[in-house]
This record gives structure tokens, C-alpha cells and sequence, in this order.
């Protein structure tokens, strides 16, 4: 586990592209062993025969017809696909909801700050921070019914923050890790603080110049995969 830890806070970009590998081998085994290949086969080979046709003629009524016999044959094929998205929807859901925890920005490293945000249940409440000594109040805004907070962490550690007179707490986890973080939505049932909401800065990849968030550079490299595993394993 430890390992697994190291590896997401250290080279994340390559965790993101393994687990690429991992859900593209889930959905070729799947496609490979509950669907007919060799109607797949069949079907796909048509498509690229009429598509074939279609660059190579100009006229606009056989091509009309061309895309019609096409359009059929495609959702002939997509209807084999949805068994494979029927078994496949849940863990790759589960996964993805993994990946979102997970990247859902930098953790609160020290040396940093982070932005808490309460939201109040009446706007005349007044409210203060008890911080532990690790920590320190850089800035405090309130606008309406939501009071805005600039923390900075000194230390690495877990903390509890005490909310006055609310009688309540939130934790707040400053690390170097990506796996470390507290959750972003806290919901609070007191007397005077309706919801926590901590604002981690957005992590960003840069592939070949260009930044994107995790889900983009997923989509990035499974577009990229896909073709390769399924040749690999003969999949259609």
C-alpha cells in the first residue's frame, strides 16, 4: 500500500496512464469473452467496406443509401458493445470515483495555504477559529451567510479545528501526499455551521505542453491504448 502511495504522489501521471492500461484490459477481456467476435468481426469489416464505397463514389443518392445501410450496421455492432457496458459500468464507476478523490487537486503541503469556506445557518452568527500552533490564520473574509478563511500550515500532521461558539470541529490534513487529504465537503450538524468546504488548488498535467486535469489526460491516453490492447488481444 505504502508503494501504491508513493507511486500516486510521486509519479502521477504515470499512475493515471497504468490505471488507462488497467481499464482498457478490463473492458478487451469483457468484449473478448461476452460478445460474438466473430460477428463483431463481421459487422466492423462491412462498415469499413461501406465507408470504403462511400470516399469512392460522388453520387449524393448512393451515398445517401451507403449511410443508411451503415448507420444500421453501426447500431447493430453498438448493440453487442452494451453487454460489455453492462459489466463493465460499475468498476470502471468505482474506479473513476477513485481517480476524482484522488485528483482532486494538491494536497495541503506545508509552507502553503488552503481555502476553508463555512457556510452559516443565520447571518448574524459570529464565529472564530481555534487553531493548533501548526497552523496560522492568514486572512478572514464574510460575505453573506459564508465566512472565507486563508489557512497556512507550518507542519505536516492531521489537525482538528475548533469552530466558536459552534462546539464542533473540522480536521484538516496537511501532507506531500496525493492520497492524504481531507475530504472536501464536510457536512456539520451544530447549532450555528451548516457545511466546511475546502478548496484545494486544481492539479494540472502537462502533456506535450498542454495542461489538463486528470479526467482529459485519462481520456488521452485511453484513446491511445484502446486501438493497441485490442490488437493485441484480437478484439473487435
Amino acid at each position: 500500500m505504502n508503494f501504491l502511495n508513493d507511486l500516486i504522489s510521486k509519479q502521477p501521471l504515470l499512475f493515471l496512464f497504468l490505471i488507462s492500461v488497467l481499464v482498457n484490459l478490463i473492458i478487451v477481456f469483457f468484449t473478448k469473452f461476452f460478445t460474438n467476435q466473430q460477428e463483431m468481426k463481421r459487422l466492423k469489416d462491412e462498415m469499413k467496406s461501406l465507408q470504403k464505397e462511400m470516399r469512392n463514389t460522388k453520387d449524393p443518392q448512393e451515398i445517401s443509401k451507403l449511410n443508411k445501410k451503415l448507420l444500421k450496421l453501426n447500431s447493430e455492432y453498438m448493440h453487442h458493445s452494451l453487454k460489455v457496458n453492462l459489466y463493465t459500468f460499475l468498476p470502471i464507476i468505482l474506479i473513476f470515483g477513485w481517480l476524482a478523490n484522488i485528483f482532486s487537486g494538491f494536497p495541503f503541503e506545508p509552507n502553503t495555504t488552503i481555502n476553508l469556506e463555512l457556510t452559516l445557518k443565520s447571518l448574524d452568527e459570529n464565529i472564530s477559529l481555534v487553531l493548533p500552533n501548526q497552523l496560522e490564520l492568514v486572512n478572514e473574509t464574510k460575505t453573506g451567510s459564508k465566512v472565507f478563511y486563508t489557512i497556512l500550515s507550518k507542519q505536516e500532521g492531521s489537525y482538528d479545528i475548533k469552530i466558536l461558539p459552534c462546539n464542533s470541529s473540522i480536521k484538516l490534513i496537511s501532507s506531500t501526499k496525493l492520497t492524504n487529504k481531507t475530504k472536501a465537503m464536510q457536512t456539520i450538524n451544530d447549532a450555528c455551521i451548516k457545511s466546511a468546504f475546502i478548496r484545494y488548488r486544481p492539479l494540472k498535467f502537462n502533456i506535450l505542453g498542454i495542461k489538463m486535469g486528470w479526467f482529459w489526460a485519462y481520456l488521452l491516453f485511453s484513446l491511445f491504448l484502446s486501438s493497441i490492447i485490442r490488437k493485441m488481444f484480437k478484439v473487435y
